[in-house]
Order: structure tokens, then sequence, then C-alpha cells
């Protein structure tokens, strides 16, 4: 709950002070929130570059987190 009020969830990027701009871009769901509210507020598609980017974002993240549990569990195997 606390991500989706510090990355936007509540409020827009823009109301977010300049300084702290470039690290919001770098959490896990501020991209995909921004493509969530484009697709709701605006009623872009799934082919617009903004939501697509989002999606792709996700993903990635996904993939990461799972490659990152995978090795963890492999490592941790590997000492019993």
């Amino acid at each position: 709950m606390v991500f989706v009020l510090i990355l936007g969830g509540m409020w827009p990027l823009e109301g977010v002070p300049y300084l702290f701009k470039p690290f919001f871009y770098f959490l896990p769901i501020t991209v995909p929130i921004t493509a969530l509210r484009s697709i709701l507020y605006k009623g872009w598609g799934l082919m617009h570059p903004i939501v697509g980017v989002g999606f792709i974002v996700s993903l990635l993240w996904i993939l990461f987190s799972l490659l990152v549990s995978y090795i963890l569990h492999k490592r941790k195997i590997r000492k019993f």
C-alpha cells in the first residue's frame, strides 16, 4: 500500500519535487501505474507507446523477480 501512495498511485508524478523524479522512474510500479492512468483517464489502447512500455516494464520486473527467486532457491538447496 505504501508503494501505491509513494509512486504516483494517488497523484501524478508531475506533483513530485523535481529532485526526486529521476529516482521514481527506477521503482518497480511507477511506469505501470502511469500506463494504467493513461488507459483509464485518456482511453489509450495497448498499442500506445506509453501503455506498451508500462506492460513491458511490468513483465521485466516479474521476470527479474522470478530469476532472483530461482537463484536464491537453488543456492538454498545446495547448502542442504
